[in-house]
């Protein structure tokens, strides 16, 4: 099991889906062999975990963010300069409230 975990120890997202499959086997095979519920199996092409925006991107970033889009700076180039998407802008900037042209 160690060689295992060596391996997927540079895969956070691997990593923490292994780790969580271990501790349903152990947890399984503690309760014995008379056990009648059955455990689900996660698919192999589940997909690791969604990040946020905010998560993504620091409080300075997201002031930067706003701040170019107030002076007048568009949606698609500022996505593209943070690698996000462009409805993720908007999103973000919705929620600032942020207005285009209000910085003078």
């Amino acid at each position: 099991m160690v060689g295992l975990a060596t391996r997927y120890s540079n895969r956070s997202d691997v990593l923490h889906e292994l780790d969580l499959a271990t501790r349903q086997l152990e947890r399984a095979s503690q309760d014995g062999p008379d056990r009648r519920s059955v455990r689900s199996v996660r698919s192999p092409d589940r997909k690791g975990r969604v990040w946020g925006l905010v998560e993504h991107l620091s409080q300075e970033e997201i002031r930067k963010i706003v701040l170019s889009y107030e002076a007048g700076e568009l949606r698609q180039d500022i996505a593209a300069r943070y690698k996000i998407s462009v409805s993720s802008v908007g999103r973000l900037l919705r929620q600032w409230r942020a207005r285009q042209g209000k910085v003078a």
